[in-house]
């Protein structure tokens, strides 16, 4: 968990080394929001550094909403 209150992120980048099936799809999510209303990430594989059916290497870029929607 990362949390940057009370500064807001301009602009940000999250990288994940997670678990993937065949499809590099992870069973786990990287939420993003303003608790509660937390957002799973479009996480992007990272083809040239994952491993189908075993590790996957992802990338998805964040930034903060200073009207507070996400």
């Amino acid at each position: 968990m990362y949390d940057t209150r009370p500064y807001l992120i301009k602009l940000g980048h999250i990288a994940a080394k997670l678990p993937c099936d065949s499809k590099s799809e992870a069973p786990l999510k990287v939420l993003i929001g303003q608790v509660p209303a937390l957002k799973p990430a479009d996480l992007e594989a990272v083809k040239e550094l994952s491993k189908p059916e075993t590790m996957c290497i992802y990338h998805v870029d964040v930034k903060s909403d200073p009207v507070g929607r996400n």
